[in-house]
Order: C-alpha cells, then structure tokens, then sequence
C-alpha cells in the first residue's frame, strides 16, 4: 500500500491500518472469519513517497505503536509490550540523496522527473502549469504513454492535490463560522468533519476514475 505525501504526516500509520482492515474486509466472507480453517491473507507492505522539500533521510520508517502512551523516559514500547504495530516505511524520491528504490524502478524515477517539470512550469509562471507539465513529460518521452492515455484524469487528479491545502484552509474558516454561529465549541469539530469527509469522497472520485 502507497501514499504520495509532499508533508510528513505522523498518522500515516493510523490512516493505512484503516485502509488494509477495509481491504481484508471486503476480500473475505464474514462467515469464513468464524470458521477453523486459517484464513490467508496477502502479506501487506506500507510505503509513503515523499516529495516535499524537507530535508529527511533517504529512507525512514512511522510507527503505529508510536501514538501509544508510553514512560515518557522510554522512547519506544518494546516489543514485548506491544500487541499491534504497523511499520511505515518512508522513501524519499525528490531532491538530492533520494531513496534506493527510485534507481531500482524504473516508472518511479520519471514520475520523479514528471514532478520536476511541474515544479518548473509553477516557477516560471506558467498560466496552465499541470497541462504544460504533462506536455513536456510526453515530449521528453517521460511517462508518454500512460500520460497519452490518461493525460485528462491524470490532470484531474493532480488539480484535486494542488487544490487540497486551499481546501483545507477554506473547510477550517467554515468550521469556525460555525462554531461562532451556533455558539457551541462542538461547531469547530462538526465543520472540520465535514471538510474531512467532502475531501475523502473527491479522493475516492479520482481514485476510482483512476
């Protein structure tokens, strides 16, 4: 399981357990789950490709165990005290000293160089960057023939990214009218919700024209 993150979130962790409980959920019959037979499951792997510009080791790992209350003079639970753990394994694929794993896949690496040229169509100002972007990419034979079949709900996508932190900025102005509206505190946390949720449903919107 990949997520594409330009900040470090330290929820990650949280957010993947819910997505691969779903994916179990769904791929297996509710009555197996009561059966003796031992139910297989796919062995999961958690990545973040992480393309912001904050200087961070080649490759790092989150952990779920990490929100959990510990001895404040104990970095880490051992593993003894732990009885469920979710390991996240952060890459670095931007910048100087990038993870391992983009020389080693080739698709990765000019989805690098893509990201590249968005960020130089942004800088230079140009009026359409994203489109601009994937038309250099297809020109420099960078990811032509996905981008030639998917350009437009490749474009879609990213515009939802690019329009994601106004978004939030917009969702938390909206939850304080809120709470300033309804005199209640619990209006700031109503509106947020809401933000949340609209967010996730336009995620799931281009991921599944994706």
């Amino acid at each position: 399981m990949i997520e594409h993150q330009s900040t470090i979130n330290p929820n990650m962790p949280l957010r993947l357990l819910e997505y691969v409980t779903r994916i179990y959920g769904n791929r297996i019959d509710s009555k197996t789950k009561f059966s003796n037979q031992l139910i297989p499951l796919a062995k999961p792997e958690f990545f973040v490709f992480y393309t912001g510009k904050e200087n961070i080791p080649p490759e790092s790992y989150l952990y779920l165990s990490d929100a959990f209350p510990k001895d404040p003079s104990e970095n880490h639970l051992s593993d003894s005290e732990l009885t469920l753990e979710l390991k996240v394994k952060v890459c670095k694929i931007k910048g100087e000293e990038p993870s391992q794993i983009v020389q080693n896949c080739p698709d990765l690496e000019q989805y690098v160089q893509f990201l590249k040229l968005i960020d130089k169509a942004k800088a230079d100002g140009q009026a359409q960057p994203l489109t601009r972007a994937i038309r250099e990419a297809v020109h420099h034979n960078i990811l032509k023939d996905y981008l030639e079949r998917k350009g437009g709900e490749t474009l879609s996508i990213l515009t939802a990214e690019y329009d994601y932190a106004t978004d939030i900025a917009v969702k938390q102005e909206e939850a304080y009218a809120i709470g300033i509206t309804t005199g209640r505190e619990e209006g700031i946390s109503i509106g947020l919700e809401r933000g949340a949720h609209q967010n996730k449903l336009e995620t799931a919107k281009n991921l599944l024209a994706e």
